[in-house]
Order: structure tokens, then C-alpha cells, then sequence
């Protein structure tokens, strides 16, 4: 069985390691001047070399044939015990299975005992924020002061769960994601020596998907090479990564600009071929980033973005194409719906959010041949088109324009329109401003007199045609639509709106396929639904006067002389009963008042 090439080119001195610069001073500054900590705390992104780190500092403190450095020698028997894996002063605990505190208390016992055959006896725990609770506290006294012989290395992806009376306890050593361009020149070393060529796109593209981590870069880089002969081409990394890489990205972002369903059919393909979402929009945003920064500071701003000479060259081309405007568009985009592909959105909503924005922004234009065709319409085929409409209600003219007009002809459009619908406006019909106004009245004088009629109008959208008055709910609003049309309400609303419209007028409400027409005690039926409302509720929603809502007398409170009639005199809850019929509507039918004896089961004080 072979090897994996992590393994086999793990670093066997410290400068082999790769991208952890400040990591490896530090330690090497110790051990040179022979000042090394009882405790350390690794913490940092995985495959960045913390394991590897910690087990050259155990060989170099073990070292038999070490000089004044601090390389190990890696020839000795210590230092090949290590590099074999069995060294037993060396001793490597997986702290996500040994997290009980049954496994810390073994530990301890062992701790005192002398080393079996080098200098240093060294416990590496890795993944240590596994560790319970109590395992953590069991640690705390042999952690802070430990036999002499004895150092602890203790290695996290997540130090944040790592008791900060741990983390007090230690040296804390961060660890960075390594650099795109270093994980690059280092996978160029490994081909080398295994005997392959690689393109230089492909391990790019190799060291831009293991986002920082060199373990993860050597594992694609090994599934590459079983996928390809001696040359491995950036074609192998799109198949193994199953599309998305960032030079497909680039040559789909590049044929935006020439619009077609080529444009959509190509990010469809991406998805089909196994492409992450997530990790398609996340890419998508990096390269708008990219033409951003190349659009606002042109080629100067090259140097500080990571990349082949390629997508340099993609850049410097495509960013003159592109608004800085568009790109922040884009951006915006690519974050606000991140969250959502996170949790799990289809891939052909994306595609379709995607094209919506492309064509909002002006990237991706209708198909030529039907704008051209929209392009020939003519006068005459708009006066036809406008005669062959239903008649506009006689409010509402203003509100009805057609359809996928040409902008050359948009002023004549809109001057036809107008001369046919004022033909058709009756004189004594008041404009819709005044309409306007007085239904706003409606809605003031409800909010004294009948607030839950008031609300319920609040989301509605009201036409006058025919005099009528047509009152549109949105279709989920069933329960507005069956409060408003219940006898009672829709009569206060009737008289009210005769009074302030001087004359009298029916009603019509409207809910989905629900339409009801109210006059008198009569309901029908109605056809002739109105194009477009004079008012809609939703634009302008008046705030609610609550402070002038009575409530109830407190007990202090004196209350005012009663009359004779029993009928008539208050109670502490009156103020209450009239706030509750302002708010949800009805009326007192019988008030019932008991004798406090009798409340009380008729049990008088002897």
C-alpha cells in the first residue's frame, strides 16, 4: 500500500514547513537559547502544519546529535524513533476520543514517571477542545507545573473552546492559512520529484480550492495525478472538481456581455456537473472583487491580487467592460444570497436570480430579433391595440399604459392614452385627487369612530367606476375581506361614505375570485372589475392615535354620580368595554350586575 503524499512529504526539519513563518522563529528561538516552555497551545486552520510542528519540536528536544541549532538531525535513534512513530516518550493523544476525565487521570499517573530513553518525555493532544469539561479541570494542576522532564503541546482548530484557564496555563502559538502562492511553489517541488509535469493553471487552481490548508492541496494534488498520465492539465482539476473552478468562471463571466440562453444553459451545466453552490457564488464574488479592484486602480492594482498570469491577463481585458457601479451591484448580489444557498436553495433559482440581475444591469439584453420587432410598431397598431382594450374606469386613466413600448414612441404612447381615456371621463366625476382626499377622510373618520374597519382598509386597494366603489383586498386577506363584508360593518361603511361623497354610492369588495357587491341589504355578483385603484392603503398608513384609546379607571379613582336607571349606571370596566368596541366593532346587547352576597354563594358574617 502506498503512501500518501502528505505523509510522505511531511517536513523532517523546520525548513520544510511551509507559510508559518513567525510559528517556526519562535520555536527555534527557543530551543536555541534553551528556553523551552512546560506547555504550548497550537491553534490554527487545518492542514497548516501544527501536528508537524509539534513533532519536530519533540525531536529536536530529544535530539542525541544536535549542535547549536536547533535542526534535528534526524539520524540518531531518538530522531528515527520519532519519524517511525515509535518513540515512547513521545506520546500523540487524539483528544476527540480520549475526552473523558477518566483518560486525563491516567494521564496524570504517568506524567511523574522518568523518560524511557531520551531527555524529555512530550504529550501532543491534539484537537484538545474535545475534552470535557472535568477532563479540562483534571489537567489544570499538571499542567501549570509539570515534572521537568515532561512538555505539552496541545493542538486545536477551535481555541476559543479552550479554557482560558488552559490557555493562561500555556505559550499560545497561532497558526495561519497558508498563502495561495506558496502551497503553489511547494505542489511544484512534489510533481518534480514524483516525475510529473503540471500546468501552472492547474495547480493554481489546486492551491486556490484547499483555501489555505497544504494537506488538503497534496490530497487533490495525488487525485489529480491517478487522473492524468505524466502531464496534469487544468482539463484533469475540472473533471475531479466537477466544474466551478475559477477559469470556467472567468470564460462564463466573459460571454455575458453577448446575452442568449448560452448564458444560463452554461451555469445550468456547472450545477449538473457536480459544482458546489456555495462555493460557486463565494468564487463569483472573488472574481467581481478582482475586476473591481482592476476597474477603480487599473493595472497597478494587479500586484495585490493573487493569481496565475492568466486570470492577470482576464482581468486587464474584462475589467474594461465592466462599471465599478456594476461590479459593486454584483458583489451585493453574490452576499445577499449567500446565506440562502447556504441553506439550501435550488440550483435553478440561483441560475434564474442570477440572470434577473445580469438583465437588470443591463449585461444580458432582450433577443434582438423581438426588440427589432417591437421596434416597428407603428401608430396606428397602438390606437388598434389601446381600442381593443377594456374600457379604462374613469379614475384610474392614468395608471394604464401599455406594454413593451419603445422609448422613441413612449411620449406618443402616453399622449394617446390620455386623449382616450379624458374622452371617456364623465364631468361630474371629481379628479382623482379629490378622490383621494375624501377617502382619506373615510379613513381618518373611521379610525375615531370604527377602528377594526379602518385596519382591515389599511392593505386594500380602492377604484371608483360606474358610481362605484370598488374596494380590492390582496388575496391572503380573506379574514379582512369577511369582516368587511359582514352586514353591519359594511352598512356603517356605506353611510359613511354617502355622507362624505354626497350622494349615494354602492360598494363592491374584491378578494381573489371573491367578488361581492353591497347595496342596501342586497348582494350580487359582479363583472366589471376596474383596471387600476385611484388609492392604494399600503403607500401611506396613518399611525394609530393609542394614547388616546380610554382605559379603565384605576381603584383610586372616583367614579362618576350614577343615575337612577340601573341600565344606564357605570361600572370600573366601562372605560374598558368601549375600548374593546372601538378596536374589534359590536355593541352591548344586555349588561347582567350581581349583588356581591350573591357572588359570594350567599355567606353572610355571623
Amino acid at each position: 500500500m502506498s503512501v500518501s503524499l502528505y505523509r510522505r512529504y511531511r517536513p523532517t526539519q523546520f525548513n520544510q514547513i511551509v507559510g508559518q513563518v513567525a510559528a517556526v522563529h519562535v520555536i527555534t528561538r527557543a530551543l536555541e537559547e534553551r528556553v523551552v516552555s512546560h506547555a504550548y497551545l497550537f491553534s490554527g486552520p487545518r492542514g497548516c502544519g501544527k501536528t508537524t510542528l509539534a513533532r519536530l519540536l519533540a525531536k529536536s528536544l530529544n535530539c542525541t546529535s544536535r549542535g547549536e541549532g536547533a535542526e534535528p538531525c534526524n539520524s540518531c535513534s531518538s530522531c528515527e524513533a520519532i519519524n517511525r512513530g515509535e518513540s515512547l516518550d513521545v506520546i500523540e493523544i487524539d483528544g476527540a476520543s480520549n475526552n473523558s476525565v477518566d483518560e486525563i487521570r491516567e494521564l496524570k499517573t504517568h506524567v511523574s514517571l522518568s523518560p524511557f530513553a531520551s531527555s524529555y518525555k512530550v504529550y501532543i493532544i491534539d484537537e484538545v477542545h474535545m475534552l470535557s469539561l472535568s477532563a479540562f479541570n483534571a489537567l489544570l494542576k499538571t499542567l501549570e507545573e509539570p515534572p521537568s522532564h515532561v512538555v505539552f503541546i496541545l493542538a486545536t482548530t477551535e481555541p476559543y473552546k479552550v479554557p482560558i484557564t488552559i490557555r493562561s496555563r500555556c505559550q499560545h502559538i497561532p497558526f495561519r492559512k497558508i498563502a495561495t502562492g506558496d502551497i503553489e511553489k511547494h505542489l511544484k517541488e512534489v510533481a518534480v520529484k514524483e516525475g510529473r509535469l503540471a500546468e501552472e493553471e492547474a495547480l493554481w487552481e489546486i492551491a486556490r480550492q484547499s483555501d489555505g490548508a497544504l494537506r488538503d492541496a497534496l490530497s487533490l494534488l495525488e487525485q489529480v495525478m491517478a487522473l492524468t498520465g505524466e502531464e496534469m492539465t487544468m482539463e484533469a482539476v475540472d473533471h475531479l472538481l466537477g466544474g466551478g473552478s475559477r477559469p470556467e468562471l472567468e470564460r462564463w463571466i466573459s460571454r455575458l456581455h453577448d446575452g442568449g440562453p448560452d448564458v444560463l444553459a452554461d451555469l445550468q451545466n456547472m450545477f449538473r456537473r457536480g459544482a458546489s453552490p456555495f462555493k460557486v457564488v463565494e468564487d463569483l464574488f472573488v472574481v467581481f472583487r478582482d475586476l473591481w479592484i482592476t476597474a477603480m486602480w487599473g493595472k497597478g492594482a494587479l500586484k495585490i491580487i493573487e493569481g496565475a498570469s492568466a486570470e492577470t491577463e482576464f482581468l486587464q481585458k474584462e475589467a474594461r467592460c465592466w462599471s465599478p457601479e456594476e461590479l459593486l451591484s454584483l458583489m451585493d448580489f453574490c452576499v445577499g444570497v449567500l446565506p440562502q444557498v447556504r441553506m439550501g436553495m435550488r440550483t435553478d433559482v440561483l441560475s434564474g436570480l442570477f440572470l434577473n440581475k445580469l438583465m437588470s444591469l443591463g449585461t444580458i439584453s432582450h433577443n434582438t430579433t423581438m426588440v427589432s420587432e417591437e421596434k416597428k410598431t407603428t401608430k396606428n397598431d397602438i390606437l388598434k391595440g389601446l381600442n381593443e382594450e377594456a374600457p379604462l374606469p374613469s379614475a384610474s386613466f392614468t395608471m394604464s399604459v401599455a406594454p413593451n413600448i419603445p422609448a422613441k414612441e413612449e411620449a406618443l404612447v402616453v399622449s394617446l392614452v390620455e386623449e382616450t381615456s379624458v374622452a371617456k371621463v364623465s364631468p361630474e366625476v371629481p379628479c382623482d385627487c379629490e378622490l383621494e382626499n375624501k377617502w382619506e377622510e373615510v379613513l381618518t373618520r373611521l379610525l375615531d369612530s370604527e377602528i377594526h374597519l379602518h385596519s382591515a382598509l389599511i392593505p386594500a386597494s380602492v377604484a371608483f367606476m360606474n358610481e362605484e366603489i370598488h374596494i380590492s383586498l390582496p388575496e391572503q386577506c380573506t379574514y379582512l375581506f369577511e369582516l368587511l363584508t359582514i352586514e353591519r360593518n359594511s352598512f356603517l361603511l356605506q353611510r359613511l361614505i354617502d355622507e362624505i361623497f354626497n350622494g349615494h354610492l354602492s360598494l363592491s369588495f374584491i378578494c381573489g375570485e371573491k367578488i361581492i357587491k353591497r347595496e342596501g341589504t342586497n348582494e350580487e355578483k359582479i363583472d366589471n372589475v376596474p383596471i387600476g385603484p385611484f388609492f392604494d392603503g399600503r403607500e401611506s398608513i396613518p399611525q394609530l392615535p393609542f394614547d388616546d384609546v380610554p382605559m379603565p379607571p384605576s381603584p383610586s379613582q372616583e367614579l362618576p354620580e350614577q343615575d337612577d336607571d340601573p341600565l344606564e349606571e357605570q361600572t370600573v370596566f366601562s372605560g374598558l368595554v368601549e375600548a374593546v368596541l372601538r378596536l374589534g366593532g359590536g355593541e352591548v346587547l344586555w349588561v347582567r350586575k350581581e349583588e356581591a352576597d350573591e357572588l359570594d354563594g350567599g355567606l353572610t358574617e355571623e
